[in-house]
């Protein structure tokens, strides 16, 4: 989440970072190698949860399986 206390400079870079992680889950598919590790890192990095972000990734299906 942005906060306000934080610096331009610090903004750009959490802005920067989630960008990357949001990145790089697109590029995989549900089950590749790598994918729960991306999910947890980005779940830490901006306190959504796993749901949130497998929706955000158009995912919804898989979260049955």
């Amino acid at each position: 989440m942005q906060d306000s206390r934080r610096s331009k400079t610090e903004q750009r870079a959490y802005l920067e970072r989630r960008n990357a992680l949001w990145q790089k889950l697109r590029l995989l598919e549900p089950g590749d190698e790598g994918v729960e590790e991306l999910l947890l890192e980005l779940a830490q990095f901006t306190r959504q949860t796993r749901v949130e972000i497998w929706r955000g990734l158009g995912w919804v299906e898989y979260e049955q399986g």
